[in-house]
């Protein structure tokens, strides 16, 4: 969560002349909501449902691309594997919730920050979700990002 995955792929999709998805974006047009809206007035479960169809869809209707997922996307519905199969995954790695430059607490726009401790929460969560993450591609530390690496490092494109 809010380690820059949108800037970096389209930074990354321009860079390669292909089409950028924020898939959470992607959501909310589809939706008609914020998805932290979708969070609170709906479920997360349903909002894991449109999620994957979302990812399917994309993957399906488009050849070469850069997509930015949500942080839970890989962790649901077998939506690691979808993406492992459809191309390159790249996780942008931050070791701990306690260095994270960009987080903060009661992020209206994040539903996860919401919550009364939310720093344990975080690094509960993201301790959880590691075993999804582990299993893209390439992992890249955040901190390692610049304007002159970016492409050689997320997919060794040159």
């Amino acid at each position: 969560m809010a380690v820059g995955k949108s800037f970096w792929g389209e930074k990354l999709a321009n860079h390669m002349g292909v089409r950028f998805y924020d898939l959470d974006k992607e959501i909310e047009l589809l939706e008609g909501m914020e998805i932290h809206k979708i969070f609170k007035s709906k479920t997360e479960d349903y909002f894991r449902d449109i999620e994957q169809v979302s990812l399917q869809g994309i993957v399906q209707s488009s050849e070469n691309f850069v997509m930015a997922c949500g942080g839970g996307t890989p962790c649901y519905r077998g939506n690691m594997q979808l993406m492992k199969e459809s191309g390159q995954v790249v996780y942008l790695l931050i070791n701990s919730i306690e260095n994270h430059p960009f987080l903060k607490n009661n992020d209206e726009n994040r539903p996860l920050t919401q919550a009364t401790d939310f720093k344990l929460e975080m690094q509960q969560l993201l301790e959880h979700r590691k075993y999804f993450y582990e299993q893209s591609h390439k992992t890249v530390s955040i901190f390692d990002l610049t304007e002159a690496n970016f492409a050689h490092l997320l997919l060794n494109y040159e």
